[in-house]
């Protein structure tokens, strides 16, 4: 399947996708993009401290030189999709 990336400067111009990645310096956007998608099933990906409080599903961050992440089970039910153990 064909794989389209698109670029969003601001949540003003955020559409309905699949998934969306939130760079660290836009993740002040991350309420009013979740506002946006509501109703959506995209799948919400950020990249610093507080994502997950914010609304993010997945949210990406370092301990110390190690890169970690942290899921929101509730979000992504709420998006209507699923969680899938890792294999």
């Amino acid at each position: 399947q064909m794989m389209k990336v698109k670029v969003f400067s601001n949540p003003d111009e955020v559409t309905n996708c699949h998934l969306i990645y939130i760079a660290p310096n836009k993740s002040g956007t991350i309420p009013q993009i979740v506002s946006k998608l509501n109703g959506n099933s995209t799948l919400i990906i950020s990249d610093g401290k507080g994502g997950i409080q914010q609304g993010s599903a997945i949210n990406f961050l370092l301990d110390g030189d190690k890169l970690k992440f942290e899921i929101s089970k509730q979000h992504i039910e709420q998006k209507g999709l699923k969680e899938v153990p890792a294999c």
